[in-house]
């Protein structure tokens, strides 16, 4: 789970959003979040569905926090290691 609070100077913060691992309950999720308009971007490197060489990462409607696309990665540090 990534809560994301919005800070102001000077303002106190105040919980807006979680989001949920859609898929497997990872350590990783979460991992290096990025805000696009109300698109949010969460990495998932840990994820392991699809085999230990993949990497997800879950785009996420920043207002209703709905799942949008989850896309799968090929992580090359990993593949052909074995």
């Amino acid at each position: 789970m990534l809560a994301v609070a919005p800070a102001r100077r000077g303002a106190s913060l105040t919980l807006t959003r979680t989001f949920e691992d859609p898929l497997v309950a990872g350590a990783g999720f979460g991992y290096s979040p990025a805000l696009d308009r109300n698109n949010v971007l969460l990495g998932d490197p840990f994820d392991g569905t699809n085999g230990p060489d993949v990497v997800r990462a879950h785009v996420f409607d920043a207002i209703s926090g709905d799942l949008r696309r989850t896309f799968d990665m090929i992580d090359s540090r990993v593949a052909g290691s074995a």
